[in-house]
């Protein structure tokens, strides 16, 4: 995947190092960051990313509109709310 990402000009990042672990693969487009997790010798009868981790949580400090989860057997979508479009909460 990264050769394939890599000869298309994308910007993409194998073995992404966080204080936290590693992502597999990250792809990041102006509009959107892609994390891959691939699995070897595992059931894809499972989705292992069914939420963001804190590896995961690392990568919203980067400008996204999206964050797109992929592993073996599921993708997760979510949407970013940069912090400046938050609503501050009543006190």
């Amino acid at each position: 995947m990264f050769t394939i990402f890599t000869m298309l000009g994308e910007d993409v990042k194998a073995e992404h190092t966080t204080s936290d672990g590693r992502i597999d693969l990250v792809r990041k487009t102006e509009q959107s960051i892609f994390i891959f997790e691939l699995k070897y010798k595992k059931s894809a009868d499972t989705c292992v990313l069914e939420k963001l981790t804190p590896k995961h949580q690392q990568l919203l400090k980067t400008p996204a509109k999206s964050l797109l989860l992929s592993d073996n057997s599921c993708t997760t979508q979510i949407k970013v709310v940069p912090l400046h479009h938050q609503n501050p909460q009543a006190s």
